[in-house]
């Protein structure tokens, strides 16, 4: 990927700028679908709304998602500009499968028009909201005490001493762009794609999607230094979605669509929104939170997951960083794919991972060793890590059963997986769960026993609580209060919880 130096000295990748990409007429373009850059017309930088405990937002974009799967996505784009005839009203991104259209729309006006728009184009159904910043789910470790100590954790050469995957088996790792050249991936890469420049051109990005990628389809030469794909046999889709750091809703679900439609058997995604502060809430709140908010971005990825389904396509999504519910991230929260959260070396949860409801199985995700740019290897943390060590698994086990489905691989994972602690699902043995594809036994299992952490023992995390979560009916439609928003509705959540704070400090006796 080349770089260009704008005129203020920074160097920034040459990922191209959003734009217009349609006329007065609103006509589409001939393709199946188009992702805007991050950054604006001529390299200028977009506004972007920073919240705590919400994820971050760009303030001059709104996403069109039109409730009907067989929509006329075509008049829709042609009836927005009819709407908005002027040109601080464009179309500059669109997707003519998932439905939807992306908009560039003064960022003073998007709050007026998010509220009025279903109005001034009534014979269309569609849902409204905004164009979200996902952010990657790993980082660099501090330390490195045992490189490779989750090779033997979830006993990857006894699995490979059954299968180390086919060369038919396809890994797409959706991420922030590769070191194509790094000896992991010899020989192995496929329809390499960047949904920006819509060619093969991938940046290095910050090295998250070297280390992701190798952890699931790396070759198995470094295993001795404790560096190895789960399936080395498997190729390899690195698929970028990142531009310049960031990673809107649009380019995420792009890669994804890209991955179903280029035959890969299992789709890692390591890449989240950020929920960072909410986590200040009791689980109860987050709960709520969970069954009221952002239920239509939950309902743009059901569509998604539902057409990966289809062509039995699983998706693995990395559960989140921010120790909080699994199932307060929306992309989370449906049966169409595997949510992965992270356990450390003693099988106790990790300090940042979310988890309980929506979670389906654990894997390593501390002090993770794995190839990283200009040749080398590094130790990473994260919930990151983790999802693609469950991605190389299932991509063993297809490779013993290709039209292995999502509720197959769930039950298999969770059933043969090894007792952890906390409030988080068993963690995965990959020679227990090839054994079991073997056998054909894919039938639901128990629900386990959680087990408390020792007191005194593992990293200062809510998921330590083995108490579940008393569940309420999901409300079929968001709770909210006149035109807030989601992100309005959980600022008020954290609002109300600090006041019940401040009303109990005030009953305690005064010191004296």
């Amino acid at each position: 990927m080349d770089t260009i130096t704008r005129s203020d000295g920074r160097v920034i990748d040459d990922n191209g700028y959003s734009h217009p990409i349609t006329g007065d007429d609103g006509v589409l373009p001939d393709g199946d679908s188009y992702v805007a850059p991050v950054l604006g017309e001529e390299g200028s930088d977009v506004p972007i709304v920073e919240q705590p405990g919400v994820p971050n937002t760009i303030a001059n974009r709104l996403f069109l998602f039109m409730e009907n799967e067989n929509g006329d996505i075509e008049a829709l784009a042609q009836d927005f500009k009819k709407a908005y005839p002027g040109n601080q009203y464009s179309i500059i991104g669109y997707d003519k499968e998932v439905k939807l259209l992306v908009i560039q729309i003064p960022e003073n006006e998007r709050d007026k028009i998010r509220q009025t728009i279903n109005e001034k184009i009534p014979n269309h159904k569609f849902i409204v909201f905004d164009e979200e910043i996902y952010e990657l789910n790993g980082r660099v470790s501090t330390q490195s005490e045992n490189p490779g100590w989750h090779i033997k954790a979830t006993h990857l050469q006894a699995g490979w001493a059954i299968t180390r995957g086919s060369n038919s088996i396809k890994i797409a790792v959706v991420d922030d762009g590769i070191e194509s050249g790094h000896p992991m991936f010899k020989g192995r890469i496929v329809d390499a794609y960047n949904v920006f420049t819509q060619d093969n051109r991938l940046s290095l990005g910050e090295g998250h999607g070297t280390h992701t990628a190798g952890l699931a389809a790396g070759s198995a030469d470094y295993v001795s230094k404790g560096a190895a794909g789960v399936a080395p046999n498997c190729m390899l889709m690195p698929i970028q979605v990142f531009d310049n750091k960031q990673c809107p809703l649009s380019a995420l679900i792009a890669g994804v669509m890209y991955a179903i439609h280029h035959d890969a058997d299992v789709v890692n995604l390591s890449v989240c929104p950020s929920f960072r502060g909410l986590n200040m809430l009791p689980p109860e709140q987050q709960d709520q939170i969970a069954r009221s908010q952002f239920k239509n971005v939950e309902r743009l990825w059901k569509r998604v997951c539902s057409l990966a389904a289809k062509k039995t396509c699983i998706l693995v999504f990395a559960a989140g960083n921010d120790d909080i519910l699994s199932s307060v991230p929306p992309e989370n929260r449906n049966e169409s794919s595997i949510v992965v959260t992270a356990v450390d070396q003693n099988l106790y949860p990790t300090d940042f991972t979310n988890y309980g409801p929506c979670s389906d199985i654990s894997a390593p995700g501390k002090d993770i060793y794995s190839s990283f740019p200009r040749g080398g290897f590094q130790s990473c943390d994260g919930t990151s890590m983790a999802a693609p060590i469950v991605t190389g698994t299932i991509a063993l086990m297809k490779s013993l059963k290709k039209d292995l489905t999502v509720v197959q691989a769930r039950n298999v994972l969770y059933k043969t997986g090894a007792d952890v602690y906390g409030y988080i699902p068993p963690m995965v043995l990959i020679d227990k769960a090839l054994e079991a594809v073997k056998r054909g036994d894919f039938s639901a299992p128990s629900e386990r026993r959680m087990k408390s952490v020792p007191d005194g023992s593992g990293d200062e995390s809510s998921a330590r609580r083995v108490v579940t979560i008393e569940e309420t009916p999901v409300q079929p439609e968001p709770v909210q209060q006149g035109d807030e928003t989601d992100y309005d509705a959980i600022r008020r959540k954290i609002a109300e919880y600090k006041q019940k704070i401040k009303d109990l400090e005030k009953l305690l006796p005064n010191k004296k």
